[in-house]
């Protein structure tokens, strides 16, 4: 039988204490949306930043733009920054679960927005509810993230990132109805007859009475159609003059976002948003 010599006491710490230590992992970095605590946008409270992204002014200043938009238009956009997106499998599921548990924006109108930002993904994901969809498709909320928010994060500005976010789509959003009403109703009140005795008066060929017959179509009679669930725009902004507003916004003159101008206010039970809901529709972008 082998017998085992056991080492000394101070031959064994000595050896312990020699090895290289081994670092785990932190696991602070994983925050699921259960231990977010709700934001209160009664107490003015638009704003999560559990990735410490944000100064205390920038805070202050981003959510006042939030609840001034809130107030005019009844739109409501929460922003959010994280370490990390686990245990979801991507950030965009991840902003998906966090705006339908919040319940982002009024119940009967689903105009809320999410600006989510992953630290460790290096990832911004902007969730639309179903009413805003039409005015911001998948494809403008990807633009509207690498144009006006990367930028700044690749220069590590990320509060200066945020805050370009949300003055774009602060923009969209009150300008959406008031550009609506203010452009698209001359142009509709043109007649048919009208349009055709200043094609013959100019002299313009076949092809080009057919292109501005069809401009003419798209505004008059597709000026208040909805885009479909997925996200799409409301079809005819390019034709009719339309872009969703600059990044300084516009005038709202009223809601339609399934009923009458909210005028802000109105908590749900989700800790104080509406009770808005999303199926999917935004875009993301890596910086």
């Amino acid at each position: 039988m082998i017998k085992i010599r056991s080492l000394p006491l101070g031959i064994f710490l000595v050896t312990m204490f020699a090895l290289p230590p081994v670092i785990l992992p932190p696991l602070v970095n994983a925050i699921p949306i259960e231990q977010i605590p709700t934001l209160n946008p009664q107490a003015g409270l638009w704003v999560s930043d559990r990735a410490n992204l944000l100064s205390r002014a920038g805070i202050t200043q981003i959510s006042g733009d939030i609840a001034k938009l809130e107030a005019e238009t009844g739109a409501e956009i929460a922003v959010v920054t994280v370490p990390d997106t686990l245990p979801y499998p991507t950030p965009k599921a991840y902003a998906t679960a966090l705006f339908n548990r919040w319940k982002i924006g009024k119940k009967s109108q689903d105009n809320g927005v999410l600006v989510l930002v992953s630290l460790k993904d290096r990832r911004i994901e902007i969730e639309t509810g179903y009413g805003v969809q039409r005015f911001l498709p998948d494809a403008k909320v990807k633009d509207i993230i690498y144009t006006y928010m990367i930028p700044s994060f690749k220069t590590g500005n990320h509060e200066e990132g945020i805050r370009a976010g949300v003055t774009v789509l602060s923009g969209f959003l009150r300008g959406a109805y008031g550009l609506r009403q203010t452009e698209f109703k001359p142009q509709i009140a043109i007649s048919i007859l009208h349009l055709v005795l200043a094609i013959l008066m100019v002299g313009v060929s076949f092809p080009s009475m057919l292109i501005l017959y069809f401009v003419y179509f798209r505004c008059a009679v597709g000026g208040n159609g909805r885009g479909g669930r997925s996200g799409g725009s409301n079809g005819n902004s390019d034709y009719c003059g339309y872009d969703g507003g600059g990044y300084g916004g516009g005038g709202y003159d009223g809601g339609d976002f399934g009923g009458g101008s909210s005028g802000g206010g109105g908590g749900g039970s989700s800790g104080g948003f509406g009770g808005g809901s999303s199926g999917g529709g935004g875009g993301g972008g890596d910086w």
